[in-house]
């Protein structure tokens, strides 16, 4: 069963999250919460505890993920993500 979250990366995750963490950075604390899963963020995949499939970074998140890692300026955002979850027993 598919199903499209929409992961709201706040000024909270920004400020706690941690650089070159793919399990603590911005956008792996935000789609963790949105999911209520644990998450591994990288620049090419979102690995989502529980799933049928990893799911491709969205640009947005990517470009965001790197301006980070790099100290530069960066602000909240929010973005689409479908993910394909196991049916219901």
């Amino acid at each position: 069963m598919k199903k499209t979250f929409t992961i709201d990366v706040m000024q909270e995750d920004i400020d706690h999250g941690e650089k070159r963490k793919c399990r603590k950075c911005p956008v792996a604390l935000a789609v963790s919460r949105a999911t209520g899963r644990e998450s591994h963020v990288g620049h090419f995949v979102i690995v989502v505890a529980g799933t049928k499939a990893d799911v491709h970074t969205p640009e947005i998140a990517r470009q965001f993920m790197m301006a980070f890692d790099q100290d530069y300026f960066v602000r909240p955002f929010s973005f689409p993500l479908t993910l394909d979850l196991p049916e219901a027993a």
